[in-house]
């Protein structure tokens, strides 16, 4: 068994020395490219980028303070929380606090789109760049009042770690964060992301009016992009964050092996994606997005290296592209002729 403790101590700590920092690396280049896209003006006229341009900037915080204390806590044994009862406790409630923020915007993005793609006029007026000024700002009070409590029960005991330790409060926190930040935003994601699946199938059984131009066409194509956007990162954030749900809930009502605390360490890191991936699924899953993340990339080489390469290869993939779409226009257009013609004869 000592042999076996020995071992996964030895792999944590590998872990956290020289896994985190890549993640802390690509967090950093993640958010603040997110930030930079979400302020765009093609993006910011969508509600929902509002709430991915907050959680961005929560994440990119959350990276600067929970996650390298923990990095120096367990890959270089400093735990600075130690030295002070008040970072002690203000690192435990900043931890709980961020993990549901970023839960909740994303929550709130997965209702936006619902509301956008919904046929319903009512529902359509709630999804709207005004009233995440007033959703915002509550989702940040309600989860900084949700975990409150947690700056009177935690403590430092015998110098070894910031916790609590009372029994009772123990419980009554797993089961309450177990509700609310485990079991809660899988649910709702998964809830509100059907819904949405739902009014875009609806959507593409309707038919188009005639008078349809271009303009409304474009906005319906990217806000079906962003739709796709925002069930990419719902999927994957329940996928990387269920297992330390799982695995701390389990260690809060029994009594904690060597293995399961592995496990809670080793799925802390696999829970830190949450924070990091996002600009890497906004790439792969929205045309939108990575067009303007190229229109960046133009302006950067522009002004660093005086470079128009990037520019030439973007025009000309633009232009290929065009020819494609009237390429399968013309093609469809013949097909329906050629269709008509043998009917009629």
């Amino acid at each position: 068994m000592t042999t076996l403790a020995s071992s996964l101590a030895f792999v944590n700590v590998q872990l956290y020395r020289y896994f985190v920092p890549i993640q802390i690396l690509c967090g950093t280049f993640s958010n603040v490219s997110n930030i930079s896209i979400f302020s765009s003006k093609s993006l910011r006229l969508y509600s929902c980028s509002r709430y991915y341009l907050v959680q961005s900037i929560v994440s990119l915080v959350y990276i600067y303070t929970v996650v390298i204390i923990r990095w120096l806590a367990e890959g270089f044994n400093t735990d600075v929380t130690l030295y002070s009862i008040d970072l002690c406790k203000f690192y435990i409630y900043f931890l709980y606090v961020i993990r549901l923020m970023t839960a909740s915007l994303l929550i709130l993005s997965c209702i936006d789109r619902y509301l956008s793609s919904s046929s319903n006029y009512k529902l359509r007026k709630f999804s709207q760049i005004k009233v995440t000024r007033y959703t915002i700002p509550l989702t940040v009070i309600i989860s900084s009042v949700s975990y409150i409590y947690l700056l009177m029960y935690v403590e430092i005991k015998q110098g070894i770690l910031c916790n609590i330790y009372n029994s009772h409060y123990v419980q009554f926190h797993y089961i309450f964060f177990t509700i609310l930040s485990n079991l809660s935003p899988p649910l709702l994601l998964l809830v509100f992301g059907l819904l949405t699946l739902k009014n875009v199938r609806h959507q593409r059984q309707q038919i188009h009016a005639a008078n349809n131009n271009n303009n409304n066409q474009l906005y319906r194509r990217r806000d079906n992009q962003m739709i796709r956007l925002m069930l990419y990162q719902a999927f994957i954030y329940v996928l990387f964050a269920l297992p330390l749900a799982l695995i701390a809930t389990v260690n809060a009502f029994n009594t904690p092996t060597t293995v399961t605390l592995f496990l809670q360490k080793a799925f802390i890191v696999v829970s830190f994606f949450n924070f990091i991936l996002s600009f890497f699924i906004n790439t792969l899953s929205a045309t939108i997005y990575r067009q303007e993340f190229l229109k960046q990339l133009i302006f950067i080489s522009k002004k660093l290296f005086r470079s128009t390469w990037i520019e030439k290869r973007f025009i000309h993939r633009q232009q290929k592209q065009r020819q494609i779409k009237r390429f399968t226009f013309k093609r469809t257009v013949t097909v329906q002729q050629q269709t008509m013609t043998q009917t009629m004869t």
